[in-house]
């Protein structure tokens, strides 16, 4: 090894050790970071975003705290926190994270003070490679009152929801006539939700049953709902199924006390090809968009309740459009700037839309 080298490794690790140390004389406060478990159960009950992996503190210090200015449209509060190098590198190996960065990314919220704040912004500064001091920003945005009913009150002529009498409230404070408080409201709408992922996901496993990925240490079919898994920055998987759900509305009106409702839902994927070169990647995509149009086949099914174990059938079914395919984005398209840098001529990337439709389980009418 060269002396030259041999000296970098040196001053890299000393600036460390008189980071920590000028932190420690500077204030030597302590901050907590709240981390998800890193691990769920092997369970369809997790997939479907019914197991709680809770959560986990990690006290890291030294720290020096520093109060940012903030404009008068910005945050109410903005933080600035110094974080040594050598307490975030022992934290890293005891957690077995990528890196100090990707610590701090992942974190749920960082708490100071009895406060909880959401991570806004993280900056390493490094000395020869090696990070000697974590600057990270937390903000607290300004308290803004807010409708709890927004999207029922802008819907509620089209649902056909009668306004309630003066000094009449619902559960959860919910001000229209109905036979569900707005949690239950979105009960509705789950089970409509589970009962495609769990039906695409038992024609997955007929299909392939052999393709598997691993998620989170999980070893799991290729078939994921985005607002079911942890709320950790991750990229997506190559050769994978992502199923987004949007928006909800009345399909239709009818005479009955139950109308028909139809909820937007959009599938994800993308694939580098099997080869290192990528030139089967066209190919490996074209099969997954056969898969998928196969998985939608036949378009409808039983609808049930999966937080009972075992399920429930709940007396309806579900039904859904074809899946219509997006245009490719990554190689032979437009720039996709989304995309990993260095990979916009080999990922290949498509989203398909269709629209589910279900009776909900409460009376609007």
């Amino acid at each position: 090894m060269s002396s030259s080298g041999i000296h970098a490794g040196i001053s890299g690790i000393a600036l460390v050790r008189a980071a920590d140390v000028l932190l420690r004389a500077l204030g030597n406060d302590e901050i907590t970071l709240l981390l998800a478990a890193a691990t769920l159960p092997n369970e369809v009950s997790a997939q479907l975003g019914l197991v709680d992996p809770g959560t986990q503190q990690v006290a890291l210090s030294p720290v020096v705290v520093r109060n940012l200015t903030t404009p008068a449209t910005g945050p109410r509060k903005q933080m600035e926190f110094l974080v040594s190098g050598a307490t975030v590198a022992s934290v890293v190996t005891d957690l077995n994270v990528a890196s100090g960065q990707a610590l701090f990314e992942n974190a749920l919220g960082l708490q100071y003070g009895g406060e909880l704040l959401p991570v806004e912004e993280v900056a390493p500064e490094y000395c020869s490679g090696t990070p000697y001091l974590y600057r990270v920003r937390a903000v607290e945005e300004r308290a803004v009152a807010r409708d709890p009913f927004p999207r029922l009150r802008k819907g509620a002529k089209e649902l056909g929801l009668r306004r309630a009498g003066p000094g009449w409230r619902g559960e959860g404070g919910c001000p229209y006539e109905m036979c569900a408080s707005p949690k239950e409201m979105a009960w509705f709408m789950q089970f409509a939700k589970d009962s495609f992922y769990m039906t695409l996901l038992a024609r997955l496993a007929a299909i392939d049953p052999a393709r598997t990925v691993t998620v989170n240490g999980t070893t799991r079919a290729p078939l994921i709902v985005a607002e079911n898994e942890l709320v950790v920055p991750v990229v997506p998987l190559p050769d994978c199924f992502y199923i987004e759900w949007g928006a909800a509305q009345t399909a239709q009106r009818q005479g009955g006390i139950r109308e028909l409702m139809a909820m937007e839902c959009v599938i994800s994927y993308h694939t580098f090809g099997t080869a290192a070169s990528g030139v089967d990647r066209g190919r490996s995509l074209a099969k997954l968009d056969m898969e998928l149009m196969s998985l939608c086949q036949p378009p409808w099914t039983e609808k049930r309740d999966y937080t009972q174990s075992p399920s429930v059938d709940l007396g309806t079914g579900i039904a859904w459009t074809q899946p219509v395919l997006g245009r490719v984005a990554g190689s032979d398209t437009l720039r996709n700037e989304g995309l990993p840098r260095g990979e916009e001529g080999v990922r290949l990337e498509r989203s398909a839309s269709l629209a589910v439709f279900f009776f909900p389980e409460v009376s609007f009418l």
